[in-house]
């Protein structure tokens, strides 16, 4: 709500607001992005350790970091979360790696960083701080403001993006995802639904854009959170991220 208040009233003054899309100096610290692919229809205990590890983070860095965790069948164990689309993320995402396929495997902002098992919560949670401390010190030069309707078990979101800074940015898109509170400790980010707008092939520095996502399902048995965040077209990259509980 700020981010569209500053948009509406910021006509007839100084750009001297560093998150006005019309100032050239104008930036925004990153929230950093971190999804963690995992099964745990049989928790094998790397995966346990990964969920607690990101229970800690989660609290350490509170709104600086967003968690989303797909669940993904393997050859050994079928997860009851696991859908379609979370299989083809993981996909494109190890493809840009020379490395296995398993779980746990997290990736920070994208292909950024990427963080494979887990030998304990605690030894997980170092290397996850480790992999985050570049990251978290970005700035980035995206900014958004996300509103919602409800209607039943589904959320109409409309976004507003905004290119900050004085370069031009080619080929980005908006995504959503829900996750879903589904219990504790081991289901709490579960990711629910995704959708994705159509590539954007332009947009200019200062410039704003609406972007209106399709509509979205959510888990009415649980608390629902949306997160959104823009990518580049290769969807590798992720230049900015935010979160929202939904009511």
């Amino acid at each position: 709500m700020a981010f569209c208040l500053l948009w509406i009233s910021c006509g007839g003054i100084p750009r001297d607001n560093v998150l006005d899309p019309e100032n050239p100096d104008s930036m925004a610290p990153h929230k950093v992005m971190i999804e963690a692919f995992v099964n745990t229809d049989n928790l094998s205990m790397v995966n346990e350790y990964a969920l607690l590890a990101l229970d800690s983070l989660a609290m350490l860095y509170n709104d600086r970091i967003v968690i989303a965790e797909y669940h993904r069948n393997t050859a050994k164990y079928e997860d009851p979360y696991h859908a379609e689309k979370n299989e083809l993320l993981y996909q494109n995402y190890v493809s840009q790696f020379d490395d296995v396929k398993g779980v746990p495997d997290i990736y920070i902002n994208g292909t950024s960083q990427r963080v494979q098992g887990a030998s304990s919560a605690s030894f997980s949670l170092f290397r996850l701080e480790e992999a985050l401390a570049e990251e978290i010190l970005k700035n980035t030069y995206f900014v958004f403001d996300v509103k919602y309707a409800r209607q039943g078990s589904f959320v109409q979101p409309d976004v507003w993006l905004g290119r900050l800074g004085t370069q031009n940015m080619n080929n980005i898109l908006v995504k959503a995802i829900i996750v879903s509170h589904v219990s504790t400790p081991y289901l709490q980010r579960v990711v629910h639904a995704v959708v994705e707008s159509q590539v954007i092939p332009y947009i200019a520095h200062g410039e704003k854009l609406k972007i209106n996502l399709p509509k979205i399902s959510i888990n009415p048995e649980a608390v629902n959170t949306m997160i959104v965040y823009v990518t580049d077209a290769n969807m590798t990259t992720i230049y900015q991220c935010s979160s929202q509980e939904i009511m």
